[in-house]
């Protein structure tokens, strides 16, 4: 985990989050954080993010 020693509420968090007991929703909620900022943390973590927190990505161009 990147830097999260310094906070203990956001390391609870991302052990939460890892282990599977909360979900991002309640996370942001446990560390006062937005849900944006929470997945920025499980992506520097390490941790996968669910399909639904990920953007779609661009469809590649159509041939005519």
């Amino acid at each position: 985990m990147v830097r999260s020693a310094e906070n203990p509420k956001k390391r609870e968090a991302l052990t939460k989050l890892r282990r599977g007991k909360i979900t991002i929703e309640q996370a942001a909620k446990l560390t006062g954080a937005p849900v944006s900022g929470v997945i920025g943390w499980m992506r520097l973590a390490g941790i996968e993010i669910p399909e639904e927190y990920t953007r779609p990505r661009r469809a590649p161009p159509m041939v005519r």
